[in-house]
């Protein structure tokens, strides 16, 4: 039996031996599943293993079916697809966090309840300095676009 963690990636290896083919024309997948669907994810050959880095579950496979998946099957087939094998097959556990759902219900009694009051003070400073005006000087147009001043 494989356990797997859903929140965290799983890495699994296999020591291989390869009789009768090209190691380099096969291609290697290992598949989780139950008895309606699969979740497949492809293998690496590295020196004589293969290796697969599986991803955490919980980001691939929904929760409803996490729970649901009970087997491992590792696929090897060549890319010609004459060749379709089926070395390994094993159960698997996926490990579950206890969940607590938790909702309030809080009834509000109307006697208990205070009013609240907010004072507002508005504080002004004033300026020392005198504010300056300032001189502006008024052009008209005439109607042949020129300029005058009053």
């Amino acid at each position: 039996m494989i356990l797997f963690d859903p929140n965290k990636t799983k890495t699994i290896s296999f020591d291989i031996e390869v009789k009768g083919i090209n190691p380099d024309l096969l291609e290697y997948n290992i598949r989780l599943f139950n008895e309606k669907i699969n979740w497949g994810f492809k293998g690496k050959s590295k020196n004589g293993s293969i290796v697969f880095e599986i991803p955490p579950l919980s980001a691939v496979i929904r929760s409803d079916l996490l729970e649901q998946i009970d087997g491992i099957r590792l696929e090897v087939n060549d890319r010609n697809n004459k060749y379709y094998l089926k070395p390994y097959e094993d159960t698997v556990k996926i490990k579950v966090e206890p969940v607590i759902d938790v909702s309030i219900h809080e009834d509000i009694d109307e006697d208990l309840t205070e009013e609240v009051k907010i004072d507002v003070v508005i504080k002004e400073e004033i300026n020392a300095e005198p504010v300056k005006p300032v001189k502006s000087e008024l052009k008209k147009k005439t109607p042949f676009g020129k300029f005058i001043e009053d």
